[in-house]
């Protein structure tokens, strides 16, 4: 009777520490299989002083020689953030798209304040995913209806494969 009560109570054991090694194992697969985003895509948002935002969401990159020229444009085509990298120099240049039908109308003037990136490497090769943070404050000189500046901050992760 003692023995069989010892086999009931293994037995018992035993099975617990199937289930568990079980569960175990399950929750190791499932964090490996998680893995990272399949497709990361870019947001750089630009704050308006006025208190809107638009987010742009395209990244285009193209290496040449010793340069790196990003294009960072929102879905409807609104706005164009156009960078320049060559070795250590950054020039960023901002395009308003739109133009309103008004024929007085003149758009605003687009000056770079304090532009920086911050690459995940040093140099890309064509094909190469590029990553990284873009930060820039732009001065902006309104013409029309009547003539007055601001400044409008943009920001965000840009990720694109070098062409």
């Amino acid at each position: 009777m003692a023995a069989t009560i010892m086999n009931h109570i293994f037995l018992k054991i035993s099975f617990c520490l199937f289930l568990f090694s079980c569960e175990t194992s399950n929750k190791k697969n499932v964090r490996k299989n998680y893995g990272e985003f399949p497709d990361p895509k870019s947001s750089v948002l630009i704050y308006f002083s006025d208190s809107n935002q638009v987010e742009l969401t395209k990244c285009e990159a193209v290496k040449k020689s010793d340069s790196l020229f990003l294009k960072v444009t929102d879905s409807s085509s609104n706005y164009q953030l156009n960078i320049l990298k060559v070795k250590e120099n950054l020039s960023v240049q901002f395009e308003q798209l739109f133009s309103i039908t008004d024929s007085s109308y003149k758009k605003p003037i687009f000056t770079a304040i304090e532009p920086s990136i911050k690459l995940d490497k040093a140099s890309y090769d064509k094909g190469d995913n590029l990553k990284g943070f873009m930060k820039v404050k732009i001065s902006v000189l309104h013409r029309w209806t009547e003539t007055y500046s601001d400044t409008i901050s943009i920001a965000g992760h840009v990720y694109a494969a070098a062409q």
